[in-house]
């Protein structure tokens, strides 16, 4: 599943500057839309989610400086681009559900 996640979000752009890069891009996309599946409902919820689920988000990305700070993880989300996130999100779902109905 988090290979299929990560290709289809490759394509978006990270909207930070090189030295303000902590985490990376995908991590932030892994750990929110993981939270977010499993009930997250906010920024802090979906910290709390990447430290109680930290072992096995690791299993899938490597999350090397931890898990991102709720306000971390609202500047870069708040920052993409909506549209390109939908096309990325949606492009995802479509092929889980392609690959179910084989």
């Amino acid at each position: 599943m988090t290979a299929c996640l990560i290709e289809h979000f490759s394509p978006l752009d990270d909207p930070r500057i090189n030295r303000n890069k902590s985490h990376a891009l995908i991590d932030i996309i892994i750990l929110t839309v993981s939270a977010m599946a499993s009930g997250a409902d906010g920024w802090e919820a979906i910290e709390d989610f990447g430290k109680e689920k930290l072992a096995w988000l690791r299993q899938y990305v490597p999350l090397k400086n931890g898990v991102p700070s709720h306000d971390c993880i609202a500047y870069v989300l708040c920052r993409l681009s909506p549209k390109k996130f939908q096309e990325c999100f949606m492009s995802w779902t479509n092929a889980c559900r392609e690959r179910e109905n084989r």
